[in-house]
């Protein structure tokens, strides 16, 4: 059992390195990057539709993310893969404080009520000319990939066997069951 959990643990390991180096990609041309630096210094109409559909063709490009996002130091979304997050303020979620505070953030899976589904976040800060932090570029990744490695099966493992991630402060299951009668959002894991 320590050899699968190790196995399943350097999978999801792999694949949050993936993710975040296509954040770190994204921000490596430099025009982009002051493009987006611009933008949440001085938004306007035009540089926000702009920037908002090259987020949206980033979310096509990389299927790992789910979305994509800028926002200020006030935690206001200033343009989004999805156009109908701009406006919003992420101010009480809780990836922001560390978002504005660490080059990289990777926050702890959690239960996003208004979504009604499980949330995981990755953010890089956007900084000036003088290396101050202006804004923030966040990404929601696409959790069903951690489900596939935790239900897929391997050898020398019991049919009725099964593996899965538990939230630290819920208790709430992180990925799916192979049983049916388990869900991920209600199934308190307390044993």
């Amino acid at each position: 059992m320590e050899e699968i959990s190790k196995l399943k643990g350097e999978q999801i390991e792999e694949w949050l390195r993936q993710g975040e180096f296509g954040l770190a990609i994204i921000l490596a041309d430099p025009q982009r990057y002051r493009q987006f630096t611009s933008l949440v210094q001085s938004p306007n109409t035009l540089s926000v539709n702009n920037v908002s559909g090259l987020l949206s063709s980033f979310v096509n490009a990389y299927p790992q993310y789910k979305s994509f996002f800028i926002y200020n130091q006030s935690g206001e979304v200033i343009a989004a893969s999805n156009m109908a997050d701009v406006g919003k303020n992420v101010r009480r979620q809780p990836y922001f404080s560390n978002s504005l505070t660490n080059s990289y953030s990777l926050q702890s899976p959690f239960y996003q009520v208004g979504d009604q589904e499980l949330a995981l976040f990755m953010t890089r800060t956007l900084v000036d000319e003088n290396e101050q932090t202006v804004g923030v570029l966040a990404a929601s990744l696409e959790l069903t990939t951690i489900g596939q490695f935790m239900t897929s099966t391997l050898s020398n493992f019991p049919e009725t066997g099964q593996t899965y991630l538990v939230s630290r402060q819920t208790n709430y299951l992180l990925t799916p069951s192979r049983f049916e009668e388990s869900s991920m959002v209600t199934t308190q894991a307390g044993f």
